[in-house]
């Protein structure tokens, strides 16, 4: 089970143009995808209805800053290659489009493919009750004067999902993924209460798909 937070899906549209988001996310992205569309079925993707609002609000915007920064990094390594044709000792490499391989768009597209193979939750009532009790608690992701109230009511959801599978039975990896690390924690270090909640419901965590992947293979 993987279960998505929009910054997941937006890392994949970004990892061209992040040193932190390492190359594999792309491709554990797809395969974790293709594999809920295996028979037997080999993998589920579980999303928030308010992931499908966020990224319906935030992708097209980081589609086109990431379109903006490779059309940049090609405009700078143009002006490397024009000094190195001065050089007739240097090697003349041949010029690369970056922009000509559309990767903002190839790359919105398999993040918008793993969001198409959820399945969505909506919130219960007993949820966005809790959600409210950790903003008014401060507790992560919220927290003194910034009060996450979408992400709370996304980890409240999660919570009871996972609680609901625990009580059937059900003992398979869930895996929340995310690379918010300053609302979360990080897998050796999740933030308080966050680190009991998950380990109550058998929750696990992952900052990117790369990392999501090795526990379901």
């Amino acid at each position: 089970m993987v279960l998505l937070d929009t910054c997941s899906l937006l890392d994949v549209v970004r990892q061209p143009t992040r040193t932190n988001i390492p190359s594999g996310t792309i491709t554990a992205a797809l395969t974790i995808a293709q594999r809920t569309r295996t028979n037997p079925r080999g993998a589920w993707i579980i999303a928030s209805d308010l992931i499908l609002e966020e990224w319906a609000t935030r992708a097209q915007n980081i589609s086109k800053d990431v379109e903006v920064q490779i059309s940049k990094i090609e405009r700078d390594v143009d002006q490397v290659l024009a000094a190195a044709r001065l050089l007739p000792t240097v090697t003349q490499p041949p010029r690369l489009s970056l922009t000509g391989l559309r990767l903002h768009d190839e790359l919105h597209d398999i993040a918008a493919q793993v969001l198409a193979c959820a399945e969505i939750l909506k919130g219960e009532p007993n949820e966005i009750l809790n959600a409210h009790r950790r903003l008014v608690n401060g507790l992560a992701p919220a927290k003194k004067g910034k009060q996450e109230y979408k992400d709370c009511v996304i980890i409240e959801q999660y919570l009871s999902f996972c609680r609901d599978l625990r009580a059937g039975g059900l003992t398979t990896h869930c895996i929340f993924v995310t690379s918010n690390i300053n609302d979360y924690g990080t897998p050796q270090g999740l933030l308080p209460p966050r680190d009991m909640e998950f380990a109550a419901v058998g929750l696990e965590f992952a900052l990117n798909f790369d990392a999501a992947l090795s526990p379901i293979k």
